[in-house]
């Protein structure tokens, strides 16, 4: 998967693209809308391949809503399994994303020697802070590993399929993965205090809604649960705000809504940490979404830690016949089947809560499994 090799050729009974329409929105960029284009015509087995290159930064969710779309229009059943992996992926991409925007960004320019962002201050944390620079790189690094170990690759990963994965990680590699996971806990739980003591005092100021109840659409899968049968473009508008936000007020940050949204199934450790610096549901200042991102990687740890040693604890069942694999060789092949794909159709919609905020792939396809629409809504909402 994810290389030319081993992609479908359909190109020949693939439809002329003047035969089909696409159906864009008024909110998606003008990057978004040509790749729209370019994805007419296409081939439903090509889409997650293409669609993690949307984004450099959000390859992973862009791949999980392709995959989510394609299974819900084929309705194609996805095992715990899958899920729980997919799960870990999207977690390890919120690692990524929070270490190096918290860091690299907020950090960085707060306690950097220079007066640049970026990169190049960051760096002179390593002199000047070396506690905070050894978290930073300690966290990045483990959401970049959790994604190779898991996706075959940091960045674009390439082992996530239709209904299953291509390959999986052994046992062994779980299990070491768990154990980093929970040596960097500390450095995650640092980061909350960092981050919170960074944040202005009046911007801190907490804007709680006591008596608000969170009602997120989607505020249960962070991961990537299956979107249901029952829905429809007209509820994926209906989901375009934020759960949380005050009627006429400006959305609500991603990572501060999901806080807000999700706090009842956070980890003990997760609320501790809300707690030790002041966040609690529902919190509508949206100064405080780099707090809430900061409490998001204690999450992330905590929950790639757990999801590592659940996998690993039930491997899947060997392919039959398949040869058995030395320590040297690459992992056998997941025993999930391949799909098998109704000559009908059809339409789906995927939608996954990225870090920096939810994003949205919306196909129709003809009764050969071509794209005669594509929509990809990802307005990431200001962090």
């Amino acid at each position: 998967p994810g290389t030319q090799k081993n992609r479908p050729s359909v190109s020949k009974n693939r439809p002329s693209v003047s035969s089909v329409s696409s159906v864009s929105s008024p909110l998606c960029s003008a990057h978004h809308q040509r790749f729209e284009q370019l994805l007419l015509g296409r081939h439903y087995s090509e889409l997650p391949f293409l669609a993690s290159r949307v984004s450099g930064s959000d390859s992973l969710p862009h791949t999980l809503a392709a995959l989510q779309a394609i299974e819900q229009a084929f309705s194609l059943p996805v095992t715990i399994r899958t899920e729980a992996l997919r799960e870990l992926m999207l977690q390890a991409s919120y690692l990524q994303s929070h270490a190096s925007h918290l860091y690299f960004q907020i950090v960085a320019s707060a306690l950097g020697s220079n007066d640049s962002v970026g990169v190049a201050n960051f760096l002179t944390l390593a002199q000047s802070h070396p506690d905070a620079f050894a978290n930073a790189v300690t966290l990045r690094q483990l959401g970049s590993e959790l994604l190779r170990v898991v996706g075959g690759r940091a960045i674009h990963p390439i082992t996530a399929t239709i209904a299953g994965f291509s390959r999986e990680p052994r046992p062994a590699e779980l299990l070491a993965t768990a154990e980093r996971l929970d040596a960097a806990l500390d450095a995650a739980l640092a980061t909350t205090e960092l981050i919170h003591s960074l944040v202005p005092a009046t911007a801190s100021r907490s804007t709680v809604d006591e008596d608000a109840a969170p009602t997120a659409v989607f505020a249960a899968a962070a991961a990537s649960a299956a979107v249901p049968a029952s829905f429809t473009p007209t509820a994926l508008e209906a989901t375009s705000a934020p759960a949380t936000a005050e009627p006429g007020a400006a959305p609500v940050p991603a990572a501060l809504d999901r806080v807000n949204s999700s706090w009842d199934r956070l980890s003990q450790h997760s609320k501790l940490a809300a707690a030790k610096i002041g966040l609690r549901p529902v919190e509508h200042n949206h100064h405080r979404n780099p707090e809430a991102e900061a409490v998001e990687l204690v999450e992330a740890v905590v929950r790639c830690a757990a999801l590592c040693r659940e996998l690993a604890a039930e491997p899947p069942a060997p392919v039959a016949a398949a040869p058995v694999a030395s320590p040297n060789q690459p992992a056998p092949p997941s025993s999930t089947p391949l799909p098998s794909i109704p000559a009908r159709a059809t339409e789906g919609i995927g939608i996954v809560a990225a870090a920096k905020g939810t994003l949205s792939h919306h196909y129709r396809f003809d009764a050969q499994g071509f794209v005669t629409s594509a929509k990809i809504d990802d307005t990431p909402r200001s962090r």
